[in-house]
């Protein structure tokens, strides 16, 4: 998944890589879908749900590998009868790849069959075969490598479909959260500044569905109300999750500034910005950029036999924990305020706004270049994910290797998108490369490539920068407190609240998991 072992092992042949008995991510490929899809719902939180779920399962498979450490994985309470032991890559490499099916079956596996590839068969256990593994095999005695994966595999996914609020047993249909929202917005979808959901073709889902229309929902509407990064509402509040984002002016007057502000870049655009949107709306080509970022300047700084295991841990605070936990710390606010998109906003301006009309007579028509996402748009989820990853992995290169400023340090960075090649619109017309002096510049310019989407207004950008770089600061405390066997730094440690759902005055929720899903 997203190439993650390609970037590390420099190679996307299976053999070769699995001939070297350890592969940090044995499903890694370029899928055929660039997003996932909830039941009537496609977008970029079931594509970073899967992700923390492999890389966590890696970690907490990782966490018995050596008889005499104290690290503990994220999920460590559920493995008391589990010794740690020491393993060769090997036995460590086979173990993940039985744990990974199950990270994969927990988010593929709705009502009809597999979402990819559509039919009977699990996607992974095609390349189990490949390597010489059965993937039937359904050994559970944590003693051996297979029966240690499907151990871990198996509670994990188990307490995570129980406990975390999206509904999974559901096929993740969570009509409560959805309820809630509407309870607190009744005039979503009616009033002209909060979000609309829209009516969806098949184009949007990828042709997973052709000839099939639906409307939008709010995504995973109850995302991050009880979540791994934050113990309870105080400390969602202390770690400045609330206060890193500017609270929001809905007026008639702050939307008209923003829509001027969108509409003059909007003008400017050519083939080159479409490019820069594309790179930052796909999780996957974005996502990938950002660790071929990181890795070389890795490599550059530790042995080749140091580097497997530091680029695990690496991986399991930006991909694990700061691309999910940025959208556990962005869905509050967008719960919060449930603010629409420029795609009605801006017509709806044109309207009853003689003025405006008369100098962006484009405003009437407006439509984006991507679809935008389910769900609402302040503050921008993917300039969150973006920068927690990044924000993460400095952090993470300045504690662990004493590195400062790695993301502004990786060196020259390209990505180029061939002719004829855009993934939402007709072009280019010849090959677009995109080059950046470093990582950093690429993240500064997210807000603005937002805009080029068609799908925030800027300072949603850069509101879901500054909520970003506290995300990764808190994924970065996060894992110093596993890396000390801090066992209330567990996501399934008994004293950890759910917070508010929205952010509000007045006294927290104070309500412990069990008792709010009993």
């Amino acid at each position: 998944f997203r190439m993650q072992f390609a970037a590390d092992i420099g190679s996307t042949a299976i053999g070769e890589s699995a001939a070297k008995g350890r592969l940090v991510n044995p499903a890694g490929r370029r899928l055929r879908e660039h997003f996932y899809r909830f039941p009537d719902q496609c977008d970029a939180t079931p594509i970073a749900l899967e992700v923390f779920l492999r890389l966590m399962i890696y970690d907490q498979i990782e966490a018995f590998f050596h008889k005499d450490d104290t690290k503990i994985g994220l999920f460590h309470d559920l493995f008391q009868d589990v010794d740690r032991r020491e393993m060769n890559d090997e036995e460590l490499s086979v173990a993940r790849w039985y744990g990974e099916r199950y990270a994969e079956g927990y988010v593929h596996k709705i009502r009809n069959g597999w979402v990819y590839p559509l039919g009977d068969k699990q996607n992974i256990d095609r390349y189990m075969i490949a390597v010489g593994l059965d993937p039937a095999d359904n050994n559970m005695d944590p003693t051996s490598p297979v029966g240690l994966g499907n151990v871990v595999g198996k509670r994990l996914t188990e307490w995570l479909a129980a406990n975390d609020g999206l509904q999974k047993d559901n096929n993740f249909v969570d009509i409560e959260g959805l309820e809630s929202i509407a309870e607190k917005h009744p005039d979503m979808g009616v009033a002209w500044n909060k979000w609309k959901p829209s009516f969806t073709g098949s184009s949007r889902f990828q042709g997973i569905r052709d000839g099939i229309v639906t409307q939008q929902t709010f995504v995973s509407p109850s995302l991050g109300i009880f979540s791994f990064l934050y113990e309870n509402e105080q400390d969602f509040l202390d770690l400045e999750l609330e206060s890193a984002v500017p609270v929001l002016d809905m007026s008639e007057a702050a939307y008209i500034e923003r829509s001027k502000e969108f509409l003059d870049i909007q003008r400017t655009m050519t083939d080159y910005e479409k490019a820069v949107a594309e790179l930052s709306n796909n999780k996957i080509s974005g996502s990938v950029f950002m660790i071929k970022a990181f890795v070389p300047l890795l490599k550059s700084l530790v042995s080749g036999e140091d580097f497997p295991r530091l680029y695990d841990e690496f991986s399991m605070v930006t991909s694990g924990c700061g691309e999910y936990a940025a959208v556990h710390a962005a869905w509050r606010h967008k719960r919060t305020y449930v603010a629409g998109r420029p795609q009605t906003i801006i017509p709806h301006l044109a309207k009853t706004n003689a003025e405006f009309q008369a100098t962006y007579p484009e405003a009437a028509t407006f439509k984006p270049l991507i679809p935008a996402g389910d769900h609402p748009e302040y503050p921008s989820g993917s300039s969150t994910i973006y920068t927690a990853f990044v924000q993460a992995g400095d952090d993470w290169f300045k504690n662990r290797l004493g590195f400062e400023n790695a993301s502004s340090e990786t060196g020259p960075l390209s990505f180029t998108i061939p002719a004829g090649k855009f993934y939402w619109t007709d072009g280019p017309t010849e090959d677009i490369t995109l080059e950046y002096e470093n990582l950093m510049e690429w993240v500064k310019e997210l807000p603005k490539s937002r805009v080029y989407g068609g799908v925030h207004f800027i300072d949603a950008g850069e509101a879901g920068l500054a909520l970003g770089k506290e995300v990764g600061h808190a994924c970065s405390a996060l894992l110093k407190r596993l890396l000390d066997g801090d066992m209330t730094a567990t996501y399934t440690y008994e004293g950890r609240e759910l917070i508010n759902p929205f952010n509000e005055e007045g006294e927290a929720v104070n309500t412990t998991v069990k008792a709010f899903f009993d």
